[in-house]
C-alpha cells in the first residue's frame, strides 16, 4: 500500500539532492574557470583491484535495473505501459538473488584478500579528518585547494567515505538484502511485528533502505567527479590507477 505523503517526501529528498549536485558543479565549473589552470604532471598510483572494479561496475548494474523495476512495482500500477508489472516484478526478484550472490562474494574476497578491513580499521585523524574532507567538499574545492586525503593501496578510504561506506555495505544492504528474501518467501514472516502486519512491516522497510541507497548512489556517482580531472576517478574503476596531479618539478614552491 502506498503512502502518497511518503512518497512526495522521497521524491522531494531525492530531487534535492540532484539539485544540490548540479548546483555544486556549476559552482566548481565556474570557480575553475576563474581561476585557470596552472601547469601540473599526472601521478598515477596502482590502488584498485581487478575483482573490486568489477564487483563495482556489475553492482552499479544491478542497483540500477532494481531501482528501475522497484519504481515501476511500487509507482506504476498494474497496466502495461512501456514494462508491464509481472515483468518488472519477476526482473526486480531475479536481480535481487544475483545481488545477495554478489555480495555475499564480495564478502567472501574481502576476507581472504584483507580489503575488509579497510572499512573498519581505524582511519587517519578520524573525527578531525571528517570535519577536513567535508570542509573540502564546502568550500575548499571552489578554492583550488589539494584534497586532503589521496587514495593509496592499504588505505583506499578517507574518514567520511570510510564511515559512510561501513553504514552502506554493513548495515545498509544487509537490511535490503534480508527484507528481499523475507519478501520473497513470506512464508517464514510472523503475522504481526509491533501489531503491524509482518509484510507491511518489512515492505516499509525493504522501500525505505531502497530509497536511502539509490540516494547514496546519486552522491557517490557526484564525488566520483571531484577528482583533480572530472574522469579520473571513474578511470580509476577501469584501470585501477589513482591519478593525481602534481606540480612539475621546480613549480612546488610556486
Amino acid at each position: 500500500m502506498r503512502h502518497r505523503l511518503v512518497d512526495g517526501l522521497l521524491v522531494s529528498i531525492a530531487s534535492l539532492v540532484v539539485l544540490a549536485a548540479l548546483i555544486h558543479g556549476l559552482l566548481r565549473w565556474l570557480s575553475d574557470r576563474r581561476r585557470g589552470e596552472k601547469p601540473f604532471l599526472v601521478e598515477s598510483t596502482p590502488v584498485y583491484d581487478g575483482w573490486v572494479r568489477s564487483w563495482h561496475w556489475i553492482n552499479a548494474i544491478f542497483l540500477l535495473v532494481l531501482l528501475g523495476t522497484g519504481l515501476r512495482i511500487h509507482f506504476g500500477g498494474r497496466e502495461d505501459p512501456v514494462v508491464p508489472f509481472e515483468s518488472a516484478f519477476h526482473t526486480h526478484n531475479l536481480i535481487g538473488v544475483a545481488m545477495v550472490i554478489w555480495y555475499l562474494w564480495f564478502l567472501a574476497m574481502g576476507v581472504m584478500t584483507g580489503n575488509a578491513a579497510s572499512y573498519w580499521k581505524a582511519p587517519l585523524s578520524w573525527g578531525h579528518g571528517i570535519v577536513r574532507q567535508v570542509r573540502y567538499y564546502l568550500y575548499g574545492v571552489f578554492r583550488g585547494e589539494p584534497h586532503p586525503f589521496h587514495p593509496e593501496k592499504k588505505r583506499r578510504f578517507n574518514p567520511l567515505q570510510q564511515l559512510i561506506y561501513f553504514l552502506v555495505m554493513f548495515l545498509l544492504f544487509p537490511v535490503l538484502v534480508a527484507t528481499g528474501i523475507l519478501l520473497l518467501y513470506p512464508k517464514w514472516l510472523p503475522d504481526n511485528i509491533l501489531g503491524k502486519n509482518a509484510g507491511w512491516v518489512v515492505a516499509t522497510i525493504h522501500y525505505l533502505v531502497g530509497w536511502a541507497l539509490t540516494i547514496f548512489f546519486v552522491i557517490h556517482l557526484y564525488l566520483c567527479t571531484l577528482g583533480d580531472r572530472v574522469s579520473y576517478l571513474f578511470w580509476g574503476m577501469v584501470d585501477g590507477f589513482h591519478r593525481s596531479h602534481v606540480a612539475p618539478k621546480g613549480e612546488e614552491a610556486e
